[in-house]
């Protein structure tokens, strides 16, 4: 993905296409190509993606993981970059090891 800064507002879409949530914006870390901060439906959680996968389309992200594994991923504030601790968590969460 090219620049992941113009996403903000776009849909996010798991594995199968299915709408999980709305893109707010990119965080830094120490994984490649950082993380997509989305939130969860309209009054839901934030939560990160893995950046390095995603697949850019009209309006919309695909990641490849599953709706469940996105929604259950740890939640995390909204922030311009994650803490080294919240970093490992969701690299575990995502089994990016």
């Amino acid at each position: 993905m090219s620049d992941t800064t113009t996403l903000e507002g776009y849909g996010l879409d798991d594995v199968r296409g299915v709408g999980v949530g709305r893109i707010e914006s990119h965080l830094h870390g120490e994984q490649e190509g950082g993380w997509l901060l989305a939130r969860m439906g309209r009054f839901g959680h934030h939560t990160a993606v893995p950046a390095r996968d995603a697949v850019e389309g009209v309006g919309r992200v695909w990641v490849p993981f599953s709706r469940d594994q996105i929604r259950d991923a740890p939640k995390v504030d909204a922030v311009e970059s994650l803490d080294p601790l919240m970093e490992r968590e969701l690299v575990a969460h995502y089994r990016l090891i």
